[in-house]
């Protein structure tokens, strides 16, 4: 019998995975096996003694099988490479290697977070082809960067996570899946999920079974019903900068904004102190991965400005630490709910004044620079959100602070 699912191309979203006739709760939709799935344990035979990580193998492969016009010549897995999409012009990491403008348009966390991925593309890159230099079966013409950052984006826009190591946070646990890949996004619709076979308490040794999908546990499934994937509970940064696109915020239970880079200039304008103290959140694990949401202040930020405010304005360094981080310490602790009265009205301010000012005027600017530029399309229209997306969480941080509203 044929699967109940088949990908079918959609007005707004590509391709997706539809539903050809009524489905029942949990019922496999289609199982592949798994000599057709692209992941090490399925490629390291084809490239022995090779030493790159699971990425830089299905990304090595698919630049050496890349679809010449509409087929691949990979005889094993040629008819599922010939179907993964020729056009990434969307994807930020295509503007940063290109270099374009539209990086420039980009919030600061998702220019930096754009950066670091290109950090790990260029490892990959130079990984791989230090591999095809040292292999003379595999012809020059292949370290071709342009085809080389066609296959690194299939590999890091398409795997999933597949139980193939010992350890299920061993980075290999990897794998491009045949069919799966048309499915689309979403974190509130009902969502796909893998059987418990495929995603073993325990690795399969020496090889790898079948995978199997089954469809949502929670309701049934009806013809001309799209099946959708879950990547994970994930803020629109993370997803614009692994995969390429944003959520709505119907769509998006993760709104944020994050303000590292703020938090970096207000230590930094305290000199000895601001570094010193810098020193101590680093130490206690609490330096960085600060983020505004719609309702509150992450709880990492307010730790960090809860020792901000404590600062000496005239930048020394505090001469006995444990006495003056007697408080800090007790909050952070647990065994006290703030510093004191006057810290928690100082760090409030500063989160207003400092944090949510400064978001809501280089929002409103970056807005404004869109509405002057003379490009448009989607990607245009992706950026002017994500601003949008900052500037009503800055916005709604400062309106419970003029309102006296509690965080929590």
């Amino acid at each position: 019998m044929h699967p109940p699912v088949e990908p079918r191309l959609t007005d707004n979203a590509g391709f997706a995975l539809v539903a050809n006739r009524p489905i029942g709760a949990k019922k496999t939709l289609f199982t592949i096996d798994a000599s057709k799935i692209l992941n090490v344990k399925t490629l390291s035979p084809l490239y022995p003694g090779h030493t790159l990580s699971a990425i830089q193998l299905i990304s090595l492969h698919l630049l050496l099988h890349h679809p010449d016009k509409e087929a691949s010549s990979d005889s094993s897995f040629g008819p599922y490479i010939a179907t993964l999409p020729r056009d990434f012009g969307f994807h930020p990491l295509t503007w940063a290697v290109d270099d374009s403008e539209l990086i420039q348009y980009l919030p600061p966390s998702y220019a930096n977070a754009s950066k670091k991925l290109l950090e790990r593309y260029d490892a990959d890159r130079v990984a791989v082809f230090k591999y095809l230099e040292g292999h003379s079966d595999h012809s020059g013409s292949h370290l071709n960067s342009s085809v080389y950052l066609w296959s690194w984006l299939c590999v890091n826009t398409r795997c999933i996570f597949h139980h193939l190591q010992k350890s299920r946070l061993d980075p290999d646990n990897l794998s491009l899946v045949p069919i799966l890949d048309f499915a689309n996004h979403s974190s509130t619709l009902p969502s796909m999920i893998p059987s418990a076979a495929t995603v073993p308490s325990k690795p399969q040794y020496g090889g790898v079974g079948n995978f199997e999908l089954l469809s949502a546990a929670d309701m049934k499934t009806q013809a001309g019903d799209e099946l959708y994937l879950r990547y994970g509970a994930h803020c629109n940064r993370l997803l614009f900068v692994e995969y390429g696109f944003t959520l709505s915020e119907a769509d998006q239970p993760s709104l944020e904004v994050e303000v590292d880079d703020i938090v970096e200039i207000l230590f930094g304008e305290r000199g000895n102190a601001g570094a010193w103290g810098r020193g101590i959140l680093n130490d206690r694990n609490y330096w960085k991965d600060y983020t505004l949401h719609v309702a509150y202040p992450s709880y990492r930020l307010i730790t960090a400005l809860r020792l901000y405010a404590m600062l000496p304005m005239n930048g020394e360094v505090p001469e006995n630490d444990d006495e003056f981080l007697c408080d800090w310490n007790a909050v952070v602790s647990g065994h006290k709910e703030c510093v004191s009265t006057e810290n928690e009205e100082l760090w409030v301010r500063v989160l207003d004044e400092r944090i949510c000012g400064p978001i809501i005027a280089r929002a409103e600017k970056g807005t404004a620079r869109l509405s002057e530029s003379d490009r448009v399309g989607m990607e245009m229209d992706t950026i002017r959100g994500i601003w949008e997306e900052e500037l009503q969480i800055a916005k709604s941080i400062r309106t419970k602070i003029i309102c006296g509203e509690d965080f929590f």
